[in-house]
């Protein structure tokens, strides 16, 4: 009822319309309508045509961006969160999407770029350190992506969500920084997602560090370790003798 409405209501802007830009707000309120219910197909057409009759309406750029990076479509957005920045170039929301577009259209350089211009306007933006640090997991710079992860200003979910993204790429180079985030001081989460990050590989230097640790481990994170290190052969007997 609430869709029927709405495209009723355009019929009736539509007809009142005497600019452009009128007409160019109706297609875009129906856009929005459309949005609200998750037509996603049906927003991106609407918010096409007003822009199609108002191009320097900041709003209908930015919501059709928005639409297109959700159907799964960066570079399209990357085009329309560039032409709401050019209206409107303070709205830090657009900012932050066009360096999620970038990244995801395998634009690493500009989305570094747009990543820095969001972090030099809000220091310690958690979202733009985790994209910083994406980019550097994917140029196998894992300590500069630990470094981005650790500083003053990260939260510990985004530790854990970037560890866990150092397991899935499984390179040697990175079991060094991943094991710093194994200690006494160190949160009770991010110690079981870097147990996570090193479970797959098997390396004697991984040993060496949760026997001189263990005992300082939570009751919680010396279980996971038991679970998935000390079990294979060579590593319990190690334990065993340790213990």
């Amino acid at each position: 009822e609430a869709l029927h409405d709405g495209r009723r209501e355009l019929e009736r802007a539509l007809s009142a319309a005497s600019s452009e830009q009128q007409i160019g707000a109706a297609y875009g309120e129906l856009g929005r309508l459309y949005l609200a219910h998750h037509l996603m197909y049906a927003a991106e057409v609407a918010f096409l045509r007003a822009v199609a009759d108002d191009s320097k309406e900041f709003r209908w750029n930015y919501l059709l961006g928005y639409v297109q990076q959700e159907q799964g479509k960066p570079a399209e957005a990357v085009h329309w969160y560039r032409k709401a920045l050019s209206i409107d170039p303070a709205y830090t929301t657009a900012v932050f999407r066009l360096a999620q577009s970038e990244l995801s259209d395998g634009r690493e350089a500009a989305a570094k770029k747009s990543f820095e211009s969001l972090l030099s306007r809000q220091p310690g933006h958690v979202a733009a350190l985790a994209g910083l640090a994406r980019i550097a997991i994917r140029q196998r710079d894992y300590e500069r992506a630990i470094e981005l992860l650790t500083g003053q200003d990260s939260s510990d979910s985004t530790q854990v969500a970037m560890l866990g993204a150092l397991g899935k790429v499984h390179q040697p180079a990175c079991i060094p920084v991943v094991l710093e985030r194994i200690g006494d001081s160190v949160p009770e989460a991010v110690q079981l997602a870097a147990l996570g990050a090193l479970r797959r590989f098997d390396d004697v230097r991984i040993l060496s560090v949760l026997l001189t640790r263990y005992t300082a481990m939570p009751a919680k994170v010396r279980s996971s370790a038991r679970e998935m290190f000390f079990g294979r052969r060579g590593w319990a007997v190690a334990f065993l003798e340790r213990i």
